[in-house]
This record gives C-alpha cells, structure tokens and sequence, in this order.
C-alpha cells in the first residue's frame, strides 16, 4: 500500500498562470446575447439586495413596462469577492455609477463568493468605492441566478448594458477606463423615448393562495392498514450489498446502487409487473443491466447513495470511501460526489463509453449483458470535498440556473455539505473553477460504517425542506433548505481548515455556513433509507427493519410495518405512486410492500395532498459571521497537481522512476488525471489473468490469455456449441 503524496510535491513539468478568467473548455452556457430581450422570467425575479440597503431588487424596477412608465438604462458588473482584478474594477465602477445619478441609469452589481453583510459593505466601500442614493445597488448572487442569465461565469469581471427595452445592448470586460461605457450610455440615452417593439413584459399581482385549514393526516398509505411483502431482486440477477434505490425519472427502470462492485445494477421492473398480469402473483426480476466507470475504484468506490435530477438524465453518486484504489494507495479522502449524465453523447464527447472511450451501447448505453461488449458511465465532473460520504440527494428547486445542486452527508468530517457543480467539466477537462461547496457544520452528523445516511428534499408545503437521517445519532433532522447564511472561508488558501482540492480560482467557492434553521424532527433508531410521499416522510431503520410513517412536518408517528429484513438500507416510491421499494443489504434483495387493505379515500385524499402545519424550528440565535472583511484575492501562479485548470495532464508522470516503481511518491489521483486506466499502480481492469495495455487518455485494451475472449477477457472458454458465456462485466 501506498501513501498519498502532499501537494507540494505532486508537480509535473506545467505551469499555469492563475487569474480571474479561466478557460472554460466543455460547456458554454446559453446566456443571453448583445440584441436579445431579457426574458420576464429573468426581469422579474427577485434578489438579494445587501448594500447600500438591504432587501429585495429586481430588474423590473427598470422595466418602463413594469415600473409606472419611467425609462432607464441599466449597467450589471459582474464580481467574485475574491478576484484581484475585480477589486481594481469596483471603485471606478462605483464612482462612475456615482456621476450618473442625477440620469436615468440603473447600476447594478452581481457579487459571489464569502458575501454576507458585513464582506458586502466592505465590498461596496473598497478602496474610495462609495454610493450616493440609489446606486449601484450589490446583489448577493448565491445562486448566480442573475449572473448565469447575462454571464458565462469565467469572464469576471465584466459588465452588461440594457436598453429601456430591456434589450442587451453591450458586453464589455475588465474596466480600463469608463470611457468606452460612457460613450454606449450616452448613445442609448439619446434613444430612450424611443418605441419597444414588445410587450412580452406584463406585470403579474401575485395573489396569494387562500388560507386553508390544516389537516389531519392519521394514515400512511404507502403502508395501509393491511399489506404484504414480495422479493423483486436479489442476487441471482446481481445485486451485491444493494444500499439504495431510485426510479429512472425518464425510462421508469429501477436503478440499485450496488456497494459491492462500486456500481449501478438497472432492473426492468415492467417486466416484472407483466410477469405478475400473466401468472397472478408476484414474479422476481430474472435479469439486470450493470453499470460502472472504467475507474469504478474512485469515481464509484463503495457507492452507498445516488440522486436523480428528477427531470433528465444527470445523477449524482455518493461514496463511502477514503479513496485507498482497492488497498493499493495509503488513503488521502481526495474523494466527493460524482455527477454523470445517462445520455449518449454531450456534444461530441461519449458519455457512455466501451473500454476504450467510444460510444457504445443503445440509447440508454446497454448492451446485451451476455455480449463480448461492456458500456460504462464516463463522470462529467467530480467535487473532492465530501469523503466517506453516506447519503446525497438533487435539490430541484434550488434557484440555480444549472439546476446541478446536491445535499451530501459527509461521514468523514461529520457534518451536512452542499454542493453546486454549477458547470461540468465534462470528460477530457480537469476545470474546477465554477462550482461552489457550502458546508453546514451546525448540523453534525454521525456516520454509521456501511449504512447509508438518506437525505429528501421536499417542496409541497410552502417551504423546501431538507430531510436528513442522521444514521449514528438515530435521529431524522429537518432543515430549512433555503436558510443559512456565509460564516467564513472553508479553503485553505483563504484561511479556512480545508484542503482546497478543486481549484484556487476565484470564482470557486469553498464556504462555510451557518445560521440554517433546523429541528430534530423524530427519534428512530439507525435511520437509513427515507422518502417523502404526500404529506408522509417514510424512515427505514437499519438495525430494527422496520419502516415507520411519519407526519412530514409535526413529526408524529402514523405506522410501523415490520419488515424482517436483515438490514433495511433506501427506499423509494414506484413512479405509479403505489408501492414502496427497499434495498436489504445484508440479504442482497430488493423487495416491495403491495397494501391489500387501504386507508380510507378521506384519510388518504389528507395524507397525499392535503395542506398541512408549517414545521417549527428550533429557536435560532444567530452569531456574528467570523468573516466580516474581504481578505486576501485571487491571483496566483502554481504548479499544476490537484488544482489544475487544464485539459489532462503530461502523461510523463506515469513513466517517473517513482510511478515505475510503485512506490509512496506516485499518486494513483495524478495517474487518472495524466490518462491512466491502465497502470502497474492501478487494479487491472482485465479477468482471468489478462494483462491491460493503456492508451493514454483515451481507456485500455486487454490481452487475452489461453481462450477467454471479450473485450475484458470476461467469455469463459468454449467447451461445447451450447455453452453459455460469462456476464461481460468488469472485476472488482
């Protein structure tokens, strides 16, 4: 075993120059452009005003459509409190906003990364930066939702001009002078009384919904009050330490994170219910789909929990790992969730690949499972800040543009995360930089070795709540999901105690949070699985198998069913909304509850859809923020290892003396990110005694010895015209 190198010696011969704009290679968001108009979607959302006042601004202040008829240009700066050069843009921005005052010009401001009151005011009183009256007003831009809409992200800062139209009228970059924008306003100024050719921007009371009294939910109807148990799966189709389980939210499939062989087994429960339609009684799925990366060791090590995005093809991973590559690297926890996309290609890069990085696979990337052919996940990024993680969930109504935000249960440092990719990097990019990591240390969390620790957002009942099964404590948390505000810096290069593993640049944000509003919302021993189903939050229990029903937001207990299984792990509503699934681990089964006996239509019209009491926090006393000034920027040159901002790396590393030799300073990590799949230092992807050969940042081939065949060797040798080939799936 071998021992994790330290930063400063992971170098290779590169050397990258560090600013504020980096180069984003894999994905272009579509912002919108010099002469489109802003959309009312965009014109009317509300954000987070932080100074010169606090409150809320949108753009519809300076939409004549929307505001009682006053016409005004308006200028967006774009910011991250951390880049240098942004520090240098924001008095000549603020001065100039300052002269224009007494004109009909809206200046705005989108401000990211370690902004809380105090860092705002110090960021709007920078170096001589002063507000008279109104502007420029700082938006707190948590969730980028102003900036993405006018911004890719990596070109910071720059500035954006809106017509009295609301049009994009001009893109500008880093401020050498106010000159040129100067000249652009005056230009739109003279056109201000100018006629629109829109009225896409109507202006919409929201009316509240009428108050409705609260019901009484006393049934679960997942649960009933009668209800039997059947076997789906187990491991005759492949299941191997199953831990949890999630409906496909396109295709309807059964997916089952399998900890065992670091994957996901996809099961056909549609067949399964044909099968119970011809026969009359419950028949198990007798087939499944297995599917991994080609560096399962890492990007998929002992994945105890995934999460659909609800609405397509992107999931996200978690992994109760150190990250030892099978035992062969002493552990350096460079681990955290894994986000992969279910699709064919993105642009022109394969997201289902064979081992050798081309496309493979039908539509969804299957191939027969007895085929010479295996299709593997390829990871389109991966955040390194949440080891020994134990459960994860999307956030789909997080007001993010990328809609990539996901909850973990970081086991390892015992404390909830959030996590934004923003934009993935994509296979074939190491690019880090716009993301954002947000950990919650107030709500500790005590990890369970080998049970998941679920997590379930909930948005039907006026406020997104965040669920949290807090494994080592028994006790199942509720958060406000939108609550929280920024305490200090978590990186390392800014102060905190943290490994910045990700990227040192500015527009990364590695934060810590506090003041969420939270309560314990029920004790249960060892909660694992969890899903909410109408106004229902269903809890397993891992050490007694059982399922308990509660209320979603008094906590009340409504039902227990006694599962008899050996050690209960996720669970997950069918997408018919009638069955529950569960995985049991230890006994490497999925199984169903069908209720043959339901609750009343009253009981459950109340359980399924009726309002119900708000949740009551716990009393908050807020503290101080630790970070109150902007601390050091951004701008930096280093040597390239873990925080690299490149395409991969030189694959010389993987030829060093020390990599030759295996020994304690080469690092299994820089051998991924130099295009190693095959290496002496790395589990050999090939079976049956086959040797791998590489082909640098592409995948691997694998030689066959004796008369195995398959793509890995995986075809047992053909004794007779009848024999049966092995499943064409990649060893531990």
């Amino acid at each position: 075993m071998r021992g994790p190198c330290a930063f400063e010696f992971v170098v290779i011969a590169l050397t990258l120059t560090v600013s504020c704009t980096t180069a984003f290679q894999q994905h272009t968001h579509k912002k919108l452009e010099v002469g489109e108009l802003v959309p009312t979607s965009v014109v009317t959302r509300q954000h987070d005003m932080c100074f010169p006042s606090k409150g809320n601004t949108s753009l519809s202040d300076y939409d004549y459509l929307l505001n009682g008829g006053t016409r005004y240009l308006t200028v967006i700066g774009h910011y991250y409190a951390g880049c240098t050069p942004g520090r240098e843009d924001q008095p000549a921005f603020s001065q100039f906003a300052a002269s224009k005052q007494l004109e009909k010009i809206a200046f705005l401001e989108t401000l990211k990364n370690g902004i809380n009151d105090e860092t705002c005011a110090a960021w709007g009183t920078l170096n001589g930066s002063f507000s008279v009256g109104t502007f420029p007003k700082i938006v707190n831009d948590q969730d980028r939702s102003l900036a993405y809409a006018f911004f890719n992200g990596p070109e910071h800062p720059a500035y954006v001009v809106l017509d009295h139209c609301m049009v994009v009228k001009a893109e500008l970059g880093s401020l050498t002078g106010t000159s040129q924008l100067n000249e652009i306003l005056a230009d739109l100024t003279a056109k201000i009384n100018e006629p629109c050719s829109r009225t896409e921007h109507v202006h919409q009371d929201a009316t509240a919904p009428p108050a409705t009294a609260a019901v009484d939910v006393t049934c679960a109807p997942l649960i009933g009050t009668q209800q039997t148990m059947y076997d789906v799966a187990d491991s005759s189709v492949g299941l191997s330490n199953p831990r949890d389980l999630n409906f496909h939210p396109l295709t309807g499939a059964l997916w089952v994170a399998n900890s065992h062989t670091d994957g996901i087994l996809k099961l056909d429960v549609n067949q399964l219910q044909i099968n119970q339609v011809t026969t009359g009684s419950p028949q198990m799925v007798t087939a499944g789909s297995f599917k991994t990366d080609r560096a399962h060791y890492h990007y998929m090590d002992k994945i105890s929990s995934f999460s659909f995005s609800d609405t397509d093809a992107w999931f996200a991973t978690c992994q109760e790992s150190p990250n030892n590559y099978e035992g062969m690297m002493k552990p350096n926890f460079f681990m955290g969730p894994t986000l992969f996309e279910d699709a064919q290609t993105k642009g022109k890069k394969p997201m289902n690949v064979d081992q050798q990085g081309r496309a493979c696979g039908d539509a969804e990337g299957l191939v027969d499972p007895n085929a010479s052919e295996t299709c593997f996940f390829t990871h389109s990024d991966m955040l390194h800040a949440a080891p020994q993680c134990m459960g994860i969930v999307h956030d789909k109504g997080a007001r993010t543009p990328y809609n990539n935000v996901y909850w973990a249960f970081d086991g390892h440092n015992g404390s909830l995360v959030r996590f934004d990719f923003e934009k993935p990097h994509y296979p074939g990019s190491l690019e880090h930089s716009l993301a954002n990591v947000r950990r919650f240390p107030e709500i500790a969390l005590t990890r369970t070795p080998g049970v998941v620790g679920h997590l379930v957002v909930d948005s039907d009942n006026g406020m997104r709540t965040l669920y949290i099964a807090d494994t080592g404590a028994n006790r199942v948390i509720a958060m406000n999901a939108d609550s929280g505000r920024f305490n200090k810096h978590a990186r390392s290069d800014l102060g905190g105690d943290f490994n910045l593993w990700s990227s040192e640049a500015a527009s990364f944000e590695y934060s810590m949070y506090t003041c969420a509003e939270y309560t314990v919302l029920a004790n249960v021993s060892a909660p694992s699985g969890m899903v909410v189903h109408g106004n229902v939050l269903y809890v397993a229990s891992h050490t007694t198998g059982q399922i308990h029903a509660l209320h979603k937001t008094t906590g009340a207990h409504l039902k227990m069913l006694e599962t008899g299984s050996q050690g209960i792990m996720g669970l997950a509503v069918n997408p018919e909304g009638t069955e529950l699934y569960f995985a049991d681990g230890p006994a490497n089964k999925v199984r169903a509850v069908r209720v043959t006996a339901t609750c009343s239509a009253s009981e459950t019209a109340a359980a399924t859809s009726g309002h119900v009491a708000a949740l009551n926090f716990d009393d908050l006393t807020c503290p101080a923020p630790e970070e109150t000034t902007l601390g050091v920027g951004v701008a930096v040159t280093h040597d390239v290892g873990y925080l690299n901002n490149t395409n991969m790396l030189d694959p010389a590393y993987g030829t060093s003396a020390d990599c030759l030799a295996c020994n304690d300073n080469c690092n299994n990590d820089m051998l991924l990110m130099t295009g190693y799949l095959c290496h002496v230092c790395l589990p050999n992807p090939c079976q049956n005694g086959a040797q791998c050969a590489n082909i640098i940042g592409k995948g691997y081939t694998c030689e066959c010895s004796g008369l195995f065949g398959g793509d890995h060797c995986q075809m047992v040798p053909t004794t007779s015209p009848t024999a049966s080939p092995t499943t064409a799936t990649p060893t531990e």
